[in-house]
């Protein structure tokens, strides 16, 4: 289930916080893109990042090209409609004029590349209608090899991952393992079956972390990085 306030303005704004944070660090280093490049679901993840790069540009401070990139199976921006629309599949929101494949539109069912959403943030949609971003719409590449959707199919019904484990105690070569102490994905039991598996191998656990410790505590991810890296070339 999807909640629409993936697409509303608000939601929008708190995500450039991701844009400008990349601006101050661009500072720090004293660099400039010359291109923008987000990935485009529902709207809110490339508004984040581009919305800042974009007020620099309106404002005259800096040119920068600023790309959309959507999934070809929900290609919204590419394809799909500049109109008033429901964003909902039930019909009970406001309509908002945004990009989009009707209401009605449903993805293949195998499709897990991107968001499976009709509509596009109208913010995301209006800079798109004004010409500031362009947008694509990319195929991942494995949808472009014969067989794939059987060879997924035959992997799920294989048990996935769980028959890596005789391969995993092949790896030779110095490993860090840093594992979320909260994740409720994958859970915690399989970090020491690695540490375990891996001869030699580092695990470190990230307190207050979940499934993606380099998004929970990017910090202390980034200085266990660091420090494994100068230990193993020293």
């Amino acid at each position: 289930m999807l909640s629409t306030t993936e697409e509303h303005s608000n939601v929008l704004l708190h995500q450039t916080v991701i844009g400008q944070e990349a601006l101050a660090q661009l500072e720090m280093a004293g660099d400039y893109p010359d291109i923008v490049v987000g990935c485009t679901g529902g709207g809110s993840n490339f508004a984040g990042i581009a919305f800042p790069f974009l007020g620099a540009k309106l404002r005259g401070e800096r040119e920068v090209e600023i790309i959309a990139v959507e999934p070809a199976a929900c290609p919204t921006l590419t394809r799909g409609k500049y109109a008033y629309d429901f964003g909902d599949t039930a019909h009970l929101t406001p309509l908002v004029k945004m990009h989009t494949l009707g209401s009605t539109f449903v993805p293949e069912g195998i499709h897990a590349g991107g968001l499976r959403y009709h509509g596009m943030a109208p913010l995301v949609s209006h800079v798109v209608n004004l010409g500031l971003a362009q947008p694509r719409s990319e195929y991942q590449l494995h949808h472009e090899m014969p067989g794939w959707k059987a060879a997924i199919a035959s992997f799920t019904q294989s048990g996935g991952y769980a028959n890596l484990s005789d391969r995993i105690a092949q790896v030779n070569h110095p490993t860090l393992i840093l594992w979320g102490e909260a994740d409720d994905v994958l859970g915690t039991d399989d970090a020491t079956k690695f540490e375990q598996a891996i001869s030699g191998s580092q695990l470190i656990w990230i307190p207050e972390a979940g499934h993606v410790p380099h998004f929970d505590r990017p910090q202390s991810v980034a200085a266990h990085m660091l420090t494994f890296a100068r230990r193993i070339r020293s």
